[in-house]
């Protein structure tokens, strides 16, 4: 099979798995962050200069790019998630092209762990999927550049860091951190050319932003309260809460649905518990094999992981697939059972993911009917709120301003609405103080007629940050009451309200 009829055939194979997730309402609100800026771009408006994200702009220009083209109805958003998914598998096997061998099913194996488990765990579009493929573009590179050092090789990764940090700042630090791995270890030449390549590229794809340069440098460097609040570094108190969703499973669920709670189980096992102590002993044993591509590949795992270090969650390691998946099968490679155990790995994972797609299937049949398209969840109650939300949304013309708040931006980007401030979202030590006095005057100098309140889950944002549940609907409610002021509650209630201005006072 030819190179590009083999890259072809798994981008084909990578889009067609990923398809399960185009109609599953999951995650909106981060998905809606990305969704509604690349809106704001096509509606003219300036990233930095007129609104506000401590996140980098090239996720932000590729998706409006491609709604430019596609436009914003479902499934084009999933669809966009797609493509980047299957280029990341291209990317998986390229790297598995350099130091996996050629003979048997060993390049394989990535390309199966990548298709059934890559994306699993965040299944939308996202600018950290962005990011994970630029990673994965500069761990290809840079195998390229230590295997055979040469002006272009260099070049190129320095062009793929600077890609990354377009992505995502944490993302550009991981690309750093592998060049300076790699260079201590295997001292390759032309080191310069790699920090001209950075340089160079950066200054192509930040040069449209040129005349924001003060606001580029605020918004993208004073992160300390954001960085405080998403502080999750690696704890086994993670796995605990993960493990929490599935204590009330029984027998009686059904032979597919444990299957699937089993696999899904073993799976993060393998790649949360497991993914530290793989980097370290795939390092140890590259070294001891003298295997130059296999301590490549695990120091820049090990740069991945310090580089991301704020955030090691479930979820966010799951974002360092493209190297797990590459390194444990480099792994298993170097164990005197290795293609056995490869092969039970790869078995049992198609297994899981064939029971996983079937208990999405059977239990994601709740549907959600917005501007955007039809989605579907599993939880009939949620289903009831949002359908409650989208049809008020549904009575107001498009473009509509109305402030959705505190963490409900996918009104915005699913109800076709009209954000009067300049951030996404108006969240209680998720954003800066300076935040909320900032809102009251803009929907007030605004006169914005419409408000949406949506509450929060205090059980699951506890589990996912450091703050008790109280504290959440305490801040929470304290905001509702503030923001509220001079406006009347005219459908729902507290937990979900729709508000009309009733004064002109803010």
């Amino acid at each position: 099979m030819s190179r590009l009829l083999r890259a072809l055939v798994i981008f084909g194979l990578a889009l067609l798995v990923s398809s399960e997730f185009w109609s599953l309402f999951q995650s909106m609100e981060d998905e809606a962050v990305l969704v509604y800026g690349a809106r704001r771009i096509l509606e003219g408006q300036m990233i930095y200069r007129d609104w506000d994200t401590h996140l980098a702009p090239g996720p932000f220009y590729v998706a409006a790019g491609w709604f430019w083209l596609l436009g914003f109805q479902a499934p084009t958003t999933r669809l966009l998630y797609s493509f980047i998914f299957a280029l990341n598998a291209v990317l998986v096997d390229l790297v598995g092209q350099r130091c996996l061998p050629a003979k048997g099913y060993w390049r394989w194996l990535p390309i199966l762990l990548w298709c059934t488990a890559g994306g699993m765990e965040f299944p939308i579009l996202s600018y950290h999927w962005m990011a994970t493929a630029a990673a994965t573009a500069c761990l290809l590179a840079g195998m390229h550049w230590t295997e055979k050092a040469d002006f272009s090789n260099a070049l190129a990764l320095g062009a793929t860091v600077a890609l990354a940090g377009w992505c995502l700042q944490s993302e550009g630090l991981v690309g750093l951190l592998m060049v300076g791995f790699w260079w201590l270890r295997f001292r390759p030449r032309y080191l310069v050319q790699v920090l001209a390549g950075l340089l160079l590229t950066s200054v192509v794809l930040w040069l449209p932003l040129i005349s924001q340069w003060p606001k580029i440098l605020y918004q993208n460097t004073h992160l300390g309260g954001h960085l405080a609040f998403n502080r999750k570094l690696y704890s086994f108190s993670h796995w605990s809460f993960f493990l929490s969703h599935y204590r009330d499973l029984t027998w009686q669920a059904g032979l597919t649905t444990v299957l699937a709670v089993v696999s899904h189980v073993v799976l993060n096992a393998l790649r949360y518990l497991g993914l530290p102590w793989l980097a370290c002993l795939g390092w140890f044993g590259a070294e001891r094999k003298h295997d130059r591509a296999g301590v490549a590949l695990a120091g820049a795992l090990l740069a991945w992981l310090v580089g991301t270090a704020n955030r090691h969650t479930i979820v966010y390691l799951s974002f360092l697939t493209p190297g797990w998946a590459l390194l444990l099968t480099k792994v298993l490679q170097m164990l005197p059972r290795g293609a056995w155990l490869a092969g039970a790995l790869g078995a049992w994972e198609l297994c899981g993911w064939a029971c996983r797609f079937e208990l999405r299937r059977e239990t994601f049949i709740q549907p959600v009917q917005t501007r955007a398209g039809l989605y579907y969840v599993f939880d009939p109650g949620q289903a009831a709120g949002l359908n409650t939300a989208f049809r008020w949304i549904r009575e107001l013309p498009p473009q509509t301003p109305v402030l959705c708040f505190p963490y409900c931006p996918s009104f915005y980007s699913l109800g076709l609405l009209k954000n009067p401030i300049r951030r996404q979202t108006l969240v209680p030590r998720l954003d800066p103080p300076s935040a909320f006095p900032e809102a009251l005057q803009a929907i007030h100098d605004q006169n914005v007629e419409w408000l949406l309140y949506a509450g929060p889950d205090p059980q699951e944002i506890s589990g996912e940050y450091d703050i008790s549940p109280a504290e959440v609907e305490q801040g929470w409610e304290a905001l509702r009451l503030e923001v509220t002021r001079g406006y009347q509650l005219v459908a729902g209630g507290p937990n979900l309200g729709l508000y009309r201005r009733s004064s002109n006072k803010p």
